[in-house]
């Protein structure tokens, strides 16, 4: 028999008054921030003592790498704490926004598919204008892929590219 995890924890009256993350027990309900650009980064940095201890974070997958790296963010200065001090007090909850995997904004998850680097979103237009749908995705990180060549006829559309052969119209209806 597999041993069942409880991640939310109830009161006498049957009520959930706290949840778990990770190792981390938090009161219910929460108020959980989300960190979707580095202006957004600053002011937790800035403000951290108005959360809740262990009170959690949001932040969109593909932007994390660009917070750690930022020197910015890697020491403490008088006014903030930093980076490594924010996540060893607030468990970080990572998520990819789920608006943009619903074949409705071809662009936009272009964009996000490569972190938004913009060198590697002009390569991939570039294989496209050429023709070459696979070398075109292969820029792409495997995790997207599937959902990049979905929307491969509509980016093609809406940039005035001719359309690969090799590309379908997607299925999914026009809003």
């Amino acid at each position: 028999m597999t041993d069942k995890k409880q991640f939310l924890i109830y009161d006498d009256n049957g009520r959930s008054t706290r949840f778990i993350i990770g190792t981390k027990e938090i009161a219910a309900p929460a108020f959980i921030p989300e960190i979707k650009n580095s202006e957004d980064l600053e002011v937790l940095l800035r403000f951290e003592n108005a959360l809740d201890v262990n009170n959690p974070i949001m932040v969109p997958t593909n932007l994390w790498k660009s917070f750690v790296e930022n020197p910015k963010f890697k020491k403490r200065s008088f006014d903030r704490i930093s980076l490594p001090e924010l996540v060893w007090g607030h468990p970080i909850l990572f998520y990819e926004p789920p608006e943009l995997f619903r074949y409705k904004m071809p662009e936009v998850f272009l964009l996000y598919s490569v972190g938004g680097n913009s060198s590697k979103k002009k390569e991939i237009i570039k294989h496209l204008k050429a023709g070459n749908v696979e070398a075109a995705l292969n820029v792409i990180h495997p995790v997207y892929r599937g959902f990049m060549r979905r929307q491969i006829y509509e980016l093609c559309e809406s940039k005035k590219i001719p359309i690969p052969s090799t590309i379908q119209k997607s299925r999914v209806a026009n809003p």
